[in-house]
């Protein structure tokens, strides 16, 4: 018994003193992170030509740019696959379409972006937040998911103040 917990008292030691190699925190190789950031500017270019072609309602761009499972959600819960997204886009004006604060995280083949947009419609100007999901194929970034959203008070219970305005 004495000898069991002796040996039990070095091992908690040992673990204590020396954590195992998977509980240290590693920097990235010099080169493992030149890929990653090489990705993000992928990603983050895939982004802008998505923005462009909506700008410009480039349907044929729009349809190489986009996976053929796609599903898109707007911030008025209306859900379209890519066949409805593109036929959409074949009168939907956009005026104008700035993001900001983007974020990409990557997972092997496949990106989340969230962020913030201005989007300018006739009539219309929504500052929405949204989660876009790439994923590379064939050397390519393809928009697989899209998603948007009002951005929500929790306080007031509502939409934030400011997030859409309309012009008579």
């Amino acid at each position: 018994m004495r000898q069991s917990v002796a040996i039990l008292s070095l091992a908690l030691s040992a673990a204590i003193c020396v954590p195992p190699a998977f509980c240290r925190a590693r920097k990235p190789s010099p080169s493992k992170e030149a890929k990653v950031q090489k990705k993000v500017a992928q990603v983050l270019k895939a982004e802008d030509d998505f923005r462009l072609v909506k700008l410009h309602n480039d349907t044929e761009a729009l349809r190489r740019i986009i996976a053929d499972e796609f599903i898109g959600v707007n911030q008025y819960d209306a859900r379209r696959n890519k066949d409805e997204f593109i036929e959409l886009f074949k009168t939907f004006p956009t005026a104008g379409l700035t993001c900001s604060g983007m974020d990409v995280r990557l997972n092997g083949d496949t990106a989340i972006v969230t962020g913030s947009m201005n989007e300018v419609h006739p009539g219309l100007t929504e500052n929405l937040a949204f989660t876009r999901v790439y994923v590379k194929r064939d050397g390519r970034w393809l928009l697989l998911s899209s998603s948007q959203l009002l951005p929500y008070d929790p306080e007031s219970q509502s939409i934030k103040e400011g997030s859409f305005t309309t012009k008579p």
